[in-house]
């Protein structure tokens, strides 16, 4: 799946395919309290797009994957 951006630049693949989960939750959505809360390490999951990067399942589940 494929977006044009507004600028006419080239096309840009989307990374995340239809199906994916959501790199994101929003929780309390009606709270009145405006807090952002922030978790880099949140899974070592890659987009389905992006394979296996090229590395072995040991390295896919350690934090070098994590921080990817």
């Amino acid at each position: 799946m494929f977006l044009k951006p507004k600028d006419n630049k080239r096309p840009q693949k989307l990374l995340l395919a239809s199906g994916e989960a959501a790199p994101f939750i929003v929780r309390n959505e009606a709270s009145n309290h405006p807090v952002v809360l922030v978790c880099d390490h949140a899974s070592d999951r890659f987009p389905r797009s992006l394979g296996s990067m090229g590395l072995d399942r040991a390295t896919r589940q350690s934090h070098l994957a994590i921080d990817i």
